[in-house]
């Protein structure tokens, strides 16, 4: 397997091919400045999909029950269970249940368990009409296998390498293997190509990749839209999906053999449907109603099931594992990239931006890691993917034993970041924080330039460098790595700015090594550009709620789109009278001060972006308003801590 993005030509590709198609809509696609009328609520009427795809079938989850619905209506509940999906040929279906994974006929016939350790969040996936992949957990960890129909397995490594769905934020995982033998691999917002691709999604939590392993989706925060992309060469031209209807949809799905089709769940309603992405058209399935919409997924087949080959018989169980897990080998060489962060010996943890798989290879065999975070309080995402900690930290989960571990045993240590303080001090809380054992001072930071810093110790002795020269201490604490103690790695601890390329080691750094970081990261800063900004004096027309938190599924941020009119252009250029502004609603699962809320007919005066320049606000949960008309700004600053 190749490397990660950092470490193989081929991620250029598919990364190029992200950034571009976000910069391409932030240009001026009206896609998402204008959505499309809706045409109410979804229609039942299967007739013209009979047409396209006789024989096909929707096999979903909901209730805790899996069921198949044939297109002439007749439907079979497999069993209990969670996140089916058809085998290539439509004939079987396999699906989580309890802790193992099953698999049976399409009308419910021979059922049977070929685990029962699996890690159900990443559900089990079909690699060919007589094999299936999935997660199996036992005391070594968790881990890929491949499982025959008659009981036989095998780990997969080459899947290790790419990841494993954490929690319920990896429960969209998927994986495809293209007609070349490269893995496709996607999970929760980022996707990873065995031949060393990989990047982020470009979207809220849900994702799917198409049949043949050569593009992914990426649902939008406001559940109303979609992109799909190709990440491979061959893979589809770039398109967006736009609900059509009533409410809004999730847990989307790419059929497993069918590149037409996406299965989704209609949240209000809470019943499958089945849409036909070129077109947006869509159709809704069997009951309505369910219980659950969040562990609701479906699959659907073109194919009618009858050329499926029986099941073999069970092989006893000491004659399945057909091949052990691969020994353990040379770590291999250590990995200098050709950018930044350049040498990743002795690194322990790497943050570069939210756009960024945040992964690395300490040596060259090793597998690619990465530790995940999450934003607390009133943090957000700036328009550069960076950290915007006003207000907020940023939590590092899973971090501590590890550094806490390998700075004891090495006695060395260092962080590298560039952080840019807000207002008009650098003072105030700290940039990073682990537990008592260091912390940067907001001090070290300047006001409104990114400023980039690293801070080393060898030898008892502490080194602070800024820009790529040697630079005070200004208040830095670090204790000797001998007296280490256990903490939680934390970014803003009462320190308000943006912070982004941050690298963690076990080891030292001199003074050639700093400056060479701050060259290469100095060219990621080179090309960025203030947004352009307009403020206006404005009346509210239409106020817009922020989504009810028990509806939120696994976002914790949620923005409200407001409708204005324009009364006065106070300084910038703006068309037109009426504009819809973004406004955050809900941080980190609390409800903001409602600053505009039954205020219609009052006049405000607002500091604006336009949202084509924030592209980081298309992957946030948004509740828009019914005005379709106005171009869309975000509003800079939030409502009861520095907005209007």
């Amino acid at each position: 397997m190749g490397s990660p993005r950092h470490l193989a030509a081929a991620a250029l590709f598919a990364a190029a091919a992200l950034s571009s198609s976000c910069e391409d809509r932030a240009e001026g696609r009206e896609g998402r400045a204008k959505a499309p009328e809706r045409r109410g609520p979804v229609p039942t009427d299967l007739s013209w999909l009979r047409e396209v795809a006789p024989g096909g079938a929707l096999v979903y989850s909901a209730d805790k029950v899996v069921r198949v619905v044939e297109l002439d209506g007749k439907i079979t509940k497999l069993g209990e269970g969670f996140m089916p999906e058809f085998s290539p040929d439509g004939s079987k279906v396999a699906w989580v249940r309890g802790g193992g994974f099953w698999v049976s006929d399409r009308t419910g016939l021979a059922p049977r368990m070929l685990h029962d350790r699996v890690y159900k969040i990443t559900g089990a996936h079909w690699l060919d009409n007589e094999s299936i992949a999935a997660v199996v957990e036992g005391g070594g960890g968790r881990r890929w296998y491949r499982f025959w129909l008659d009981g036989r397995r095998t780990p997969m490594p080459e899947l290790d390498q790419l990841g494993i769905g954490v929690d319920k934020l990896g429960r969209e995982t998927d994986i495809r293997q293209a007609d070349d033998g490269v893995w496709t691999y996607v999970a929760y917002q980022s996707w990873k190509t065995s031949d060393g691709a990989g990047g982020p999604i470009g979207g809220g939590c849900a994702c799917s990749i198409s049949p043949d392993g050569r593009s992914i989706t990426a649902l939008q925060g406001g559940h109303k839209s979609l992109f799909l992309r190709p990440v491979r060469p061959g893979g589809i031209e770039e398109h967006e999906l736009h609900w059509l209807y009533d409410g809004t949809f999730d847990n989307h799905r790419w059929s497993s053999n069918d590149e037409r089709f996406l299965v989704a769940v209609e949240e209000t309603k809470k019943r499958m449907v089945l849409i036909e992405w070129r077109t947006g058209r869509a159709v809704a399935f069997g009951k309505r109603g369910h219980k659950d919409n969040r562990k609701m997924y479906g699959d659907f087949t073109k194919a009618d099931g009858k050329s499926g080959k029986p099941f073999p018989p069970l092989l006893p169980p000491d004659q399945r594992e057909v091949a052990g897990a691969p020994a353990a080998g040379d770590r291999g060489r250590p990995v200098v990239l050709g950018a930044w962060p350049f040498r990743t010996e002795g690194m322990v943890y790497l943050f570069e931006s939210t756009e960024t798989s945040n992964e690395f290879r300490e040596r060259s065999n090793d597998p690619p890691r990465g530790v995940p975070g999450r934003l607390a309080g009133r943090a957000t995402v700036n328009r550069f993917y960076g950290l915007d900690l006003r207000g907020g930290r940023y939590l590092v989960e899973g971090i501590g034993d590890e550094l806490l571990e390998r700075v004891r045993a090495s006695g060395e240590f260092a962080v590298e970041l560039t952080a840019k303080a807000a207002g008009g001090t650098g003072a105030g809380g700290a940039i990073a924080k682990f537990g008592p054992n260091f912390r940067l001072p907001g001090e070290l930071a300047a006001p409104g330039a990114y400023r980039h810093l690293v801070v080393s110790v060898s030898g008892g002795e502490v080194t602070v460098f800024a820009d790529g020269s040697p630079a005070p201490e200004g208040g830095v604490e670090v204790l000797p790595p001998g007296r280490w103690q256990a903490g939680e790695l934390t970014f803003g601890e009462g320190w308000e700015g943006d912070l982004e390329g941050v690298a963690i080691f076990s080891r030292a750094i001199g003074a050639a090594e700093a400056a060479g970081r701050f060259t290469g990261y100095s060219e990621r800063l080179a090309g960025r550009r203030a947004a352009p900004r307009v403020v206006v004096d404005a009346e509210l027309v239409a106020y817009t709620p922020p989504r009810p938190l028990d509806r939120m599924d696994t976002y914790r941020r949620c923005l409200c789109e407001h409708v204005f009119e324009v009364r006065e252009v106070v300084s910038g250029e703006l068309e037109g009278d009426t504009i819809r502004v973004l406004v955050w609603g809900t941080l980190d699962m609390e409800f903001l001060p409602p600053a505009f809320k039954g205020k219609e007919g009052e006049r405000f005066r607002l500091v604006l972006e336009p949202a084509a320049a924030n592209p980081q606000l298309g992957r946030e949960l948004t509740e828009r308003s019914d005005e379709l008309d106005g171009a869309e700004f975000f509003l800079v600053g939030r409502p009861g801590g520095g907005a209007p």
